[in-house]
């Protein structure tokens, strides 16, 4: 028969385990939110740079500087496909590129809660 000294360390051990397996559950639906909260906001942005010709903006230049310039060709945008594939897309287009990330980081959410 086992001892109550075994039997408390065992318990320990696994209280310990269940805590950090509940602390990593947490940090991975913690880093799916921030993505996806980033993912909307990217989003958003893609709408609203194709109704303007140019926008004003400060452009760096180095590490401390900047100076006012404009960007143009706002509807046109490079998208990453995955390793080291990237293409030059719409805005529409990244849109729609996006929105399926945002799907697939929605589930993965969803399913995280879950757990």
């Amino acid at each position: 028969m086992d001892s109550p000294k075994f039997l408390d360390s065992a318990i320990k051990v696994y209280n310990v385990e269940v805590h950090r397996a509940i602390r990593s559950q947490e940090e991975q639906l913690s880093q799916l939110r921030t993505a996806h909260s980033a993912l909307k906001q990217t989003i958003q942005t893609l709408v609203e740079l194709p109704n303007r010709l140019r926008h004003p903006a400060m452009i760096p230049l180095g590490k401390h500087a900047f100076f006012p310039g404009h960007l143009t060709h706002t509807n046109e945008v490079m998208v990453h496909l995955g390793g080291q594939y990237y293409v030059e897309a719409s805005a529409a287009v990244a849109r729609g590129i996006l929105q399926r990330r945002l799907d697939v980081l929605a589930e993965g959410v969803s399913k995280a809660q879950q757990q």
